[in-house]
């Protein structure tokens, strides 16, 4: 068996030796994983160190940048520590992965009960990836924006501000 050092250098699973690469799906679904339980290491371990990441607009939120983030650190503070911090119980659920190439589409829904409104969280998703070298180098999602904002109490096109903490980052 590999020594745990050398597991994350391998990918996002950390493979035995003489085992056979995961595939792309395989990556995806640890990612789906690790969301929710705050596995940063392996999303780390997932994403290739200049991922690009792109959210949709339509969350017109202070404290939740939409657009472009290049880099996990960039990913990590404006993606997916505000959606761990807004809900309990943030989750992915995949309906479906499909990997064609060195893309991986992947629909589903985002799932999780606001904080601040008790409201349940039920956005469709859809996520376009690419992969280099069993790692994400680009993301693509595309989500029900309007659901987000109902959940949180929010209008549409309307700025708000909801109370956030810094994104503690496990080391690289």
């Amino acid at each position: 068996m590999m020594h745990a050092p050398l597991a994350p250098a391998l990918g996002c699973a950390g493979v035995e030796e003489g085992a056979m690469s995961e595939s792309n799906v395989d990556i995806m679904k640890k990612l789906f994983e690790a969301g929710p339980r705050g596995d940063i290491a392996t999303i780390r371990a997932c994403m290739s160190p200049d991922v690009v990441w792109i959210t949709p607009a339509g969350i017109e939120l202070q404290f939740w940048s939409q657009g472009t983030f290049k880099g996990i650190d960039s990913v990590l503070k404006n993606v997916i520590g505000p959606a761990a911090q807004l809900f309990e119980n943030f989750r992915l659920e995949a309906d479906e992965h499909v990997e064609v190439g060195n893309r991986v589409i992947s629909t589903g829904k985002f799932r999780g009960k606001a904080k601040n409104t008790g409201k349940e969280l039920d956005a469709v998703f859809a996520m376009f990836t690419t992969f280099k070298d069993g790692k994400i180098v680009l993301h693509r999602n595309i989500t029900d924006t309007a659901a987000w904002l109902r959940a949180l109490g929010l209008e549409l096109g309307k700025r708000a501000s909801l109370p956030l903490q810094p994104v503690a980052h496990a080391p690289h």
